[in-house]
């Protein structure tokens, strides 16, 4: 089972939220630590920019066909440009998508998209949970209000509300991935790019993880269909330590769409690499010593514009609740119905 050399990042938000600009921060940042950085150009512009800018208004048919299309043409570039990455070993490289899969589907509606992985033989799961960190940046219609313009982009006609609209969905339709960020506008332009660019060094083990994850128990067992804000993503984890060496390996069910992977520490830097079906079961059959095996069921979900994941885990029957901060000292109101107690760290299942 070889290390791959490079590493594939998915930039995804609603109309104006600065993923343009975010891909030029990021070739100049990772340049400069010898990172190579391949930009593919984004399918969705290029397609409807060169003359189907009405193509949403001409029928189902040619809606299909056209979305389709942008599919095929994705997942070819995609393969094309892992194959140029590989061939650069030993020289790391850095991948990144302007959208990807997701939020073809936050178009198509599930039942297109379906329709058309199923066309295609798809592993849907596969698809989806290549990418080593999709990151979310938050259109300006919500919070940046003031800077959202349809000017910048030909292919752009959205409405701030529509924008919004699109936001949300495009974020609902990856809330399963395990290596999901969100990146808002609670800072200026500068610092939303900067929270951006450190989100993605962990990747290549160069900084420590940005922000603040924070963990809670519950004292009491929430009713997932009332208590918590919707959309809900369910997931079931199933995490089997390998030895003595801190390493992982998880499978990771979202809907019936599996994935596997290995997690890895790496200088106090956790790194997690998908791996075959075939290579984890050999990983989980190799662990002879009984090492811990943690099962949980989550929930993901978003609240007050911050990722949670709510876990029941199994092996504890406890119930965590974990929120992606931007600091120690920021204020959450957890939704109603929950009743928290912060958590310590120190304890065997604080790895969540």
């Amino acid at each position: 089972m070889s290390e791959k050399n490079y590493r594939e990042v998915v930039l995804t938000g609603g109309p104006c939220s600065g993923k343009t600009t975010a891909k030029s921060w990021i070739a100049r940042y990772f340049s400069e630590q010898g990172i190579r950085v391949l930009q593919p150009e984004e399918i969705p512009t290029q397609v409807i920019s060169s003359g189907l800018t009405d193509f949403a208004s001409c029928g189902d048919a040619v809606f299909k066909e056209v979305e389709a299309a942008m599919l095929d043409i994705h997942i070819a570039t995609q393969n094309s440009y892992q194959k140029i990455a590989a061939a650069f070993a030993p020289e790391p490289v850095l991948i990144i998508y302007d959208r990807a899969e997701g939020d073809l589907r936050s178009y198509t509606g599930d039942h297109l998209w379906d329709e058309l992985a199923a066309e295609r033989g798809l592993d849907k799961g596969y698809q989806v949970y290549r990418y080593d960190m999709v990151i979310h940046l938050v259109t300006a219609a919500l919070g940046a209000l003031e800077h959202y313009t349809t000017e910048n982009n030909p292919a752009r006609f959205e409405s701030a509300e529509d924008a919004a609209i699109r936001d949300r969905s495009s974020l609902q339709c990856w809330l399963g991935h395990p290596n999901l960020k969100i990146i808002d506008n609670s800072t200026d332009f500068q610092g939303k790019m900067e929270r951006l660019i450190n989100q993605i060094k962990p990747l290549f083990s160069i900084a420590e993880p940005f922000g603040h994850r924070r963990v809670y128990l519950l004292d009491n067992e929430p009713d997932i269909k009332h208590d918590l804000p919707h959309p809900i993503v369910p997931i079931k984890i199933t995490e089997t330590m390998l030895g003595d060496s801190g390493a992982w390996a998880t499978s990771w069910d979202c809907g019936g769409q599996v994935a596997h992977f290995l997690d890895r520490d790496k200088g106090g830097i956790s790194t997690a690499s998908m791996i075959s079906a075939s290579d984890y079961r050999a990983l989980v059959d190799s662990n002879t010593e009984r090492r811990p095996r943690i099962d949980r069921e989550r929930w993901c979900f978003h609240h007050q514009g911050k990722l949670c994941r709510l876990d029941l885990i199994a092996t504890f029957d406890e119930w965590l609740l974990s929120v992606d901060l931007e600091s120690e000292d920021e204020v959450f109101t957890p939704p109603a119905g929950l009743t928290l107690k912060q958590f310590d760290d120190s304890h065997i299942y604080s790895r969540i």
